[in-house]
């Protein structure tokens, strides 16, 4: 935890995003394989992830002392994947659900929220990353400054009102001052 703490940092000296602990329901879950580690964000009875999470060999996920195996029931073009959760018995898991998916589109400077869970040595923990909205770009994407650390694809970001308004994707670098900025993948307005 320490050195995802120095990254998160050092990555972005100018603003450094505000964490705070979450509620008992917090919707975000761990997905991961032998390759790596994502995040799920648990919305009814399905959850939300980036499409690159899913593509690291055979996947698993977990919540608190629960765990099991992941089904792929969607890949969209975009990288953003819906999945089902079964337990090791083969039943299907109900994580605990978003609220709802937001109808619109954030605006720039819009006030948003990462909700990003992490499993080390000490067993898992939860962070709530608050982010502005900069902009939506030429593909659609959200674009929102200062979420740049490993593991937190597939995170939700959610707005003011707790809806959810998109799937972390990654980042990629502005011009200068180099500063790193996150882009997610829209979900706001469909129907999953």
């Amino acid at each position: 935890m320490v050195g995802i703490l120095v990254m998160l940092m050092t990555s972005s000296v100018t603003a450094m995003p505000r964490l705070r602990e979450p509620a008992e329901d917090f919707p975000a879950l761990l997905i991961g394989s032998d390759q790596g580690v994502g995040n799920g964000c648990s919305i009814g009875v399905v959850v939300l992830t980036a499409k690159h999470v899913t593509a690291a060999g055979e996947l698993r996920w977990n919540v608190g002392t629960e765990v099991g195996s992941v089904e792929v029931l969607r890949r969209f073009d975009e990288d953003l994947a819906v999945l089902r959760l079964l337990r090791v018995d083969g039943t299907h898991y109900t994580a605990t659900p978003f609220r709802r998916v937001a109808k619109e589109a954030p605006r720039s400077g819009d006030p948003l929220r990462a909700l990003v869970t992490y499993k080390d040595e000490r067993g898992p923990w939860r962070i709530v990353v608050h982010l502005r909205a900069l902009t939506i770009d030429a593909s659609g994407d959200l674009i929102m400054d200062g979420l740049s650390f490993p593991g937190v694809s597939g995170s939700c970001i959610i707005n003011e009102s707790d809806e959810i308004v998109a799937i972390f994707a990654g980042t990629q670098s502005s011009a200068l001052p180099v500063r790193e900025r996150g882009y997610a993948v829209p979900v706001w307005g469909r129907k999953l």
